[in-house]
């Protein structure tokens, strides 16, 4: 295959679960031309992937029933484009109607996506089977249903197309210009050499992956009395949230670019936030993170001791601070840490 075309619309943290297949098509195909189409808000972060050509982009904002114009001239105009590259492979890793029919108008030989069992065969010319549930994906199989992490299930389609699968997360490359932003930001707080520094980075997509912020400055309080330095991320649109954290003496990076947070957070001795865009940007780059989550596939990949999950599906937000402190102190200063009890891991139904 000389042209192949990838497919992940939103959001930042499912498409860079799909780095890992990138990497193993580029590894696979090496003397190949891979593009990736995604959504407007990701396109900056897909750009930023090893071995990615060239970015298409779907603004998705003007698309839909509503707006039959320009839908029509949305679509025509992304089929155009992507017709003209003549792709021999179309690699579906989003697998939504919309998605899989966009594949079918770029006119490729080869498209490949999962389809739900539940629904009408998605217009693949090699499709897989897998069963969606709440923060979980599945497939069957002769020994049973088997549970995947998003990267995992992505690379599991490549393998059944004969692609090896990498042995490690690929590293998002960083701009300098956004290394040198973070780096200012770190000399602005005036640490002392040999500092530790712990980014927290409260607020998440959805309620049930919010962590309270009463919690972040509870920890940021214990390890500040502890000689830690203690950050706090968010977009500019979250500084208001931040108002008692500033008040409190901590400092906010809530100024900063994603990609800037990220080289900031690289920078730190280690991050912590729940299932969140920039923690997924963070770890990317590599940073050293630990993630508060519901669900017990959602992030990191291959490190669930990097992880601490709610138990029996419950909100982020039943997580106990102690837990967490534990966790943090185990990273940061082993040799003080206690062996804390665990939390149940969720289960499954069938």
């Amino acid at each position: 295959m000389n042209r192949i075309l990838v497919i992940r619309l939103k959001a930042i943290g499912d498409v860079l679960f799909t780095l890992p297949a990138v990497e193993a098509l580029r590894h696979a195909h090496p003397r190949a031309r891979i593009d990736f189409l995604t959504g407007t808000p990701t396109r900056s972060l897909v750009a930023r992937f090893p071995g990615i050509h060239q970015v298409h982009c779907l603004d998705r904002s003007r698309i839909g029933w509503t707006q039959p114009f320009s839908t029509l001239q949305t679509v025509s105009s992304l089929t155009r484009n992507l017709r003209r590259a003549r792709y021999d492979c179309v690699v579906d890793l989003h697998g939504l109607w919309e998605t899989a029919w966009i594949s079918r108008l770029t006119g490729a030989p080869q498209r490949w996506g999962w389809h739900d069992s539940d629904q009408r065969p998605l217009p693949y010319t090699h499709r897989e089977t897998v069963l969606r549930r709440p923060g979980v994906i599945v497939t069957p199989g002769p020994q049973g249903e088997q549970e995947w992490h998003p990267s995992d299930w992505h690379l599991e389609l490549l393998r059944r197309r004969g692609i090896p699968c990498p042995d490690s997360f690929p590293s998002l490359s960083l701009p300098d210009d956004d290394v040198a932003v973070a780096s200012r930001f770190l000399d602005s707080l005036q640490l002392a050499p040999g500092t530790p520094t712990l980014f927290l980075q409260p607020f998440a997509s959805s309620i049930r992956k919010d962590w309270p912020l009463s919690h972040y400055l509870q920890i940021a309080h214990r390890w500040r009395l502890r000689g830690c330095a203690v950050i706090f991320g968010g977009s500019p649109s979250e500084r208001p949230r931040l108002t008692q954290v500033i008040e409190e003496g901590f400092p906010v990076a809530a100024g900063l670019s994603l990609l800037a947070m990220a080289a900031l957070m690289r920078q730190c001795t280690l991050c912590v936030s729940s299932d969140s865009g920039p923690i997924h940007i963070g770890h990317a780059a590599g940073a050293r993170i630990l993630v508060l989550r519901q669900f017990k596939n959602a992030w990191p990949w291959r490190e669930p001791h990097n992880a601490i999950t709610a138990s029996d599906l419950n909100p982020v937000s039943t997580i106990d601070p102690g837990l967490v402190d534990a966790a943090i102190l185990a990273r940061i200063d082993p040799a003080r840490s206690t062996p804390h009890p665990a939390q149940p891991t969720p289960r499954y139904r069938s």
